[in-house]
């Protein structure tokens, strides 16, 4: 869904990454690559790289359907290594669902803090963070009963515009921050 990036040998031709905020999109189904990185077959929905700061990551959804091969990368977020680690990291009321075995790998970073966020499905180094089984419940309800891929539950907070032969989705401003608020 997003990398969050910063190289720490940049130099002075850069100025870093500062205060990024990621709120309010939806993913359904991202992270698939057809051919392996550098790194394997790495594709996690989250990864930030390098010495960023003071990121916040708020009020997102992640909806992680089956991946198409067992060699393919189920991570949800990864923290590592860009010559430096990110500090002070924080996700707060994001929803987090993973349709097989998914995992958060934060290596060295530090200071990362995780607040009211949804957990739906089963997680390796999951962050400690207290049940909030109304929201498991809203989104089992509104969300997987719909479809279990997501695309139709989550279809009521976007909108289409055709451009050229292709449609593209976007999210309605309104409708999600409605739903973020039936939740927290």
């Amino acid at each position: 869904m997003v990398l969050i990036c910063n190289s720490g040998n940049a130099g002075d031709y850069s100025c870093g990454n500062i205060g990024s905020i990621v709120r309010y999109n939806i993913s359904i189904g991202d992270g698939i690559r057809p051919k392996e990185t550098r790194q394997g077959m790495f594709s996690p929905s989250i990864h930030i790289a390098g010495p960023v700061k003071q990121t916040l990551v708020e009020r997102n959804i992640i909806h992680a359907n089956l991946k198409p091969s067992d060699i393919i990368d189920r991570t949800m977020i990864t923290s590592d290594s860009w010559d430096g680690y990110a500090d002070n990291t924080c996700f707060r009321q994001n929803i987090y669902y993973a349709a097989e075995s998914s995992r958060f790998d934060f290596t060295s970073s530090t200071r990362n803090a995780f607040e009211e966020n949804i957990y739906i499905g089963q997680f390796k180094n999951l962050p400690e963070s207290p049940k909030n089984k109304k929201a498991e419940n809203f989104y089992t309800e509104k969300v997987l009963k719909e479809s279990a891929d997501g695309y139709k539950g989550l279809h009521c907070l976007m909108d289409s515009i055709k451009v050229k032969e292709h449609t593209l989705h976007y999210i309605k401003p309104e409708a999600i921050k409605a739903f973020f608020q039936s939740i927290f």
